[in-house]
């Protein structure tokens, strides 16, 4: 192969850990997945984020071993719905590889990817008579060295398998770090899954990818209702799952478990000491949901506050943020719960005086600060731990 080619080596690794090299030009990047399952460690799993990279790079793509051919096949299918999207980004190009059926096993169940958010509840709670795993994935929104909050995490996600009588799978991997953060992750999110699921081909049939767009409000993303199902293989289905809920209708479900009032996960800072600091953008427009739901009461998973006053400190600046804003009102209004201080907090919300929006952004601004600062205390604090218990035993 050139340097103007994007290749990808598969590596031999233990059953219960997976490994590929990606390479172009003078680069080379190894990523890792593990599970405490086995794994099938076959090219077609590292063809979907291997397609997106190359992709985004205008590289053309060799894969130095068999595919699935409907894999295959539906990588290139996804070129072409990928570049229609985003044409300046990511570039059609030619995946050299060769197409093989597997073997598929039998008495093989279905799966659920499973954050502890309120879409994966959503799918997991409508589902929950034919699904029987869910999958739990370290290094998507957990970052790797967030080792406390992963562990606490953890603890919830067993606790709500349990509850439910799922298995739960544990997933490792350092995918992020190659394929890129922020908008890089937007477009190969949707393609992590699918490398994860087709590892995971052994043990499941399907996976139910969680929907986290309403059906108005479908746009391109790495993780669509078009675009999942094309990375499927001979063995393994992908299934894009609750589109037709909005977020405060998934919440209403969710309300109806004791398991997601106690259990669910949704704030994107990586806190040691809680899961949900009750006090970002997500946080609040989560509490209403449930504040709506008529599940205030019993809503355990995110520390009480003054949710009007919450509210008011919350910049929505975002235009997610706007639309789950009005979507709340909307909600609100149609609902039969008569909740005036809530309704005037989120129109007033809506439609901000210009001294209103300078003290949404002066708390905003308090509160990252303040979330930079325990964060970096926690992580100061874990550091010298290990440095500690490290000394403790060269002594």
């Amino acid at each position: 192969m050139t340097a103007e080619t994007f290749t990808v080596n598969v590596l031999d690794r233990p059953d219960h850990e997976a490994a590929a090299e990606f390479s172009w030009g003078d680069k080379i990047y190894t990523i890792e997945t593990s599970a405490n399952v086995t794994l099938r460690n076959t090219a077609t799993a590292w063809l979907p984020p291997a397609t997106i990279m190359a992709m985004k790079k205008d590289l053309p793509l060799h894969i130095d071993s068999t595919v699935d051919p409907k894999t295959l096949k539906g990588a290139n299918e996804a070129q072409q719905l990928l570049h229609s999207w985003w044409p300046e980004e990511l570039h059609e190009i030619n995946i050299d590889a060769t197409a093989n059926t597997p073997s598929p096993k039998s008495s093989r169940g279905i799966g659920c990817f499973f954050s502890g958010g309120l879409d994966s509840f959503y799918s997991a709670i409508t589902n929950a008579p034919k699904i029987t795993h869910l999958i739990f994935v370290h290094g998507f929104d957990i970052f790797l060295n967030s080792t406390e909050h992963y562990n606490s995490a953890l603890d919830a996600m067993r606790a709500t398998a349990e509850e439910m009588g799922k298995t739960l799978i544990e997933v490792r991997t350092n995918i992020v770090h190659t394929v890129g953060h922020g908008r890089d992750w937007m477009l190969a999110h949707g393609a992590a899954m699918a490398h994860v699921a087709l590892l995971l081909s052994d043990h499941l049939n399907s996976a139910i990818i969680p929907a986290s767009h309403y059906v108005d409000n479908i746009v391109p993303h790495g993780s669509h209702p078009d675009l999942d199902p094309l990375w499927s293989s001979t063995s393994l289905s992908f299934v894009y799952d609750g589109i037709e809920a909005n977020r405060a209708e998934k919440a209403l479900r969710a309300s109806t478990s004791r398991t997601a009032l106690k259990h669910l996960r949704v704030c994107f800072w990586n806190r040691s000491d809680i899961q949900n600091c009750g006090e970002c953008e997500k946080c609040v427009r989560t509490a209403v949901n449930m504040r709506i739901a008529g599940a205030s009461d019993k809503f355990t998973a995110i520390p009480t506050t003054d949710l009007i006053k919450s509210i008011s400190r919350v910049e929505f600046k975002r235009d997610n943020e706007k639309y789950f804003l009005a979507e709340n009102i909307r909600a609100l209004e149609q609902s039969d719960r008569a909740d005036p201080d809530l309704l005037n907090a989120l129109v007033t919300a809506s439609s901000r005086s210009t001294s209103q929006k300078a003290r949404a952004l002066l708390w905003s601004n308090y509160i990252y600060a303040k979330m930079t600062c325990i964060l970096i205390g926690q992580k100061s604090r874990g550091s010298l731990s290990g440095l500690h218990q490290r000394l403790g035993k060269v002594q």
